[in-house]
């Protein structure tokens, strides 16, 4: 049998070593069943009525110094754990809420028992509350959640559609090396106002002070990598994608280079060259940039 998302979810907070207090409820049940299926791995404590879910989950963060964890179902079900999560709160104790909403396909149909819970739980779990909507996307909202309620010794919430539960879980894609382009230019910006507004870089707003960013990522557990000739971004990549890590690849680019051509329209190309004529305090780089990228795209091999 393969794995579903309910599945999954017990698993993960298994890894987490919480221990659950609830109550069921017919839209719950892919999560309910996953507990069935998993043989006692969480401990489940029933309660009478989701409000002491909540206040159990409270007074066990408090006692424990441990994440509490409540379970509830849809509508009146999630709106019943909101007084005992504000008591976590008021204490400054981590809790997590899992709650359950109607299925994807009927929201906005005023379907029964369907409430706004992003909304409802806005001010108690105003640090984290999130609504899952694709299999792939459970596994990193499951640690955001459990992260920032323990590192913030808060409270969280998490919104689990119905239907969600019963999908076949899907691991998330692994996105291992992040770009990030420095060069001290708000760059994308500063060209769009040269190509389709025909203004000048305005240094106030479009110079940005530089960051090394590869720098802070290793300050929170990450590989950085800062890359400013072309000629190391190959070896670069290949690092990046052979890491046990994430990893943050920062790359030294030139401003002046545009982001547009050769792919100009004739009137984007008066709109430039109305700008270069009003002045621009880059304008020969620009100039140069300009020139340089258009020779490459007829000229391969021909870069300076």
């Amino acid at each position: 049998m393969k794995q579903t998302v309910g599945d999954f979810v017990v698993s993960r907070l298994h890894a987490w070593g919480v221990r659950m207090f609830g109550y069921p409820g017919g839209r719950i049940n892919g999560v309910f069943g996953a507990l069935n299926r998993a043989g006692g791995k969480i401990e489940f404590i029933q309660v009478r009525h989701e409000e002491m879910a909540a206040f159990m989950a409270s007074a066990y963060a408090k006692f424990s110094g441990e994440l509490g964890v409540c379970i509830a179902t849809s509508g009146p079900g999630a709106a019943h754990l909101v007084t005992g999560m504000y008591d976590a709160r008021a204490d400054h104790r981590p809790l997590l809420a899992i709650v359950v909403q109607q299925a994807r396909g009927a929201l906005g149909g005023h379907y029964q028992q369907e409430v706004d819970l992003a909304a409802l739980f806005k001010d108690v779990a105003g640090d984290f509350v999130h609504q899952a909507s694709t299999p792939a996307q459970v596994r990193h909202l499951i640690d955001s959640a459990v992260r920032i309620a323990l590192s913030n010794q808060t409270v969280t919430a998490l919104i689990l559609p119905n239907d969600l539960q019963e999908l076949p879980y899907e691991e998330p894609e692994r996105v291992h090396g992040t770009v990030r382009s420095n060069n001290e230019d708000l760059y994308q910006v500063t060209w769009e106002r040269r190509v389709m507004e025909g203004d000048p870089k305005f240094k106030a707003s479009q110079s940005i002070r530089n960051l090394p960013n590869h720098r802070f990522a290793e300050l929170i557990g990450l590989k950085g990598v800062f890359i400013d000739r072309a000629e190391d971004l190959g070896p670069a990549w290949d690092d990046a994608l052979a890491s046990d890590r994430p990893v943050l690849l920062e790359v030294k680019t030139d401003p002046e280079v545009p982001t547009m051509p050769p792919h100009l329209t004739f009137e984007q190309v008066k709109i430039l060259t109305a700008k270069l004529m009003k002045g621009d305090p880059n304008q020969e780089g620009v100039i140069r940039g300009t020139v340089r990228q258009v020779l490459s795209s007829v000229l391969p091999g021909k870069h300076e």
